[in-house]
């Protein structure tokens, strides 16, 4: 992988990207609040419009068993970091903790499924999830990251079959991808950036070409 100077690398506003919040988005771009003549915002927001209706969600992989297994679960007044230690075991795999991972919970959860569970305590506790290899990775959404990647010969039908077969790509995460520059965007949890970063590295090493990832992160003052 290339490593490309500061003033080249892409910082990104994850929660926009990741949500495509044009509003929350448009609201950042500095410009006088006054005498700003209406069209002009109108016309901003429909380049920024313009440049996200280019990018294309692609497929996801298929879900795995456990997302429609019950789980009946009572919580009394119980670590979150225990919770999901005991409903990674529960289910019959491994859970990798973010240190940043921390809170207190309690409450019956009766009649919900595995998944619906997990997406609960995502929402409440602000953290995002990723299930690979028989490991479930749980981060902060702060630990959110961001790659735009040059796919150079690679192609973005090329890479979304290969991750499809091996089973990387989650709807919750998108890849986007834009036919007249030939980039790709994902932004997501650290492991699935990661996978899929490694995938792209891989299918330019095998077809002897260079490809372009471009690291981004969330903008501390956002």
């Amino acid at each position: 992988m290339r490593d490309f100077p500061v003033s080249e690398r892409f910082f990104i506003d994850l929660p926009a990207v990741a949500r495509f919040d044009l509003a929350g988005a448009l609201r950042r771009i500095p410009y006088p609040r006054i005498g700003v003549p209406g069209w002009r915002r109108i016309s901003v927001f429909l380049a920024a419009l313009t440049m996200l209706s280019a990018f294309a969600p692609p497929a996801a992989a298929a879900d795995p068993p456990w997302f429609s297994e019950p789980y009946d679960y009572v919580i009394v007044d119980q670590d979150l970091r225990d919770v999901l230690r005991e409903f990674a075991d529960n289910l019959g795999f491994r859970v990798q903790l973010s240190d940043e991972i921390d809170g207190q919970i309690r409450g019956d959860w009766p009649g919900v499924t595995a998944r619906l569970f997990i997406d609960a305590l995502a929402r409440q506790f602000s953290f995002d999830w990723y299930y690979e290899g028989e490991t479930l990775y749980v981060t902060a959404r702060s630990e959110a990251e961001a790659r735009m990647l040059a796919l150079g010969p690679v192609g973005f039908t090329e890479l979304e079959s290969e991750l499809l077969n091996l089973d990387i790509l989650d709807a919750r995460y998108p890849l986007r991808f834009s036919d007249e520059s030939n980039l790709a965007l994902v932004s997501g949890p650290p492991r699935y950036v990661e996978l899929i970063e490694e995938t792209l590295l891989a299918l330019g090493k095998r077809a002897g070409a260079d490809v372009g990832v471009f690291r981004g992160r969330r903008d501390p003052q956002s």
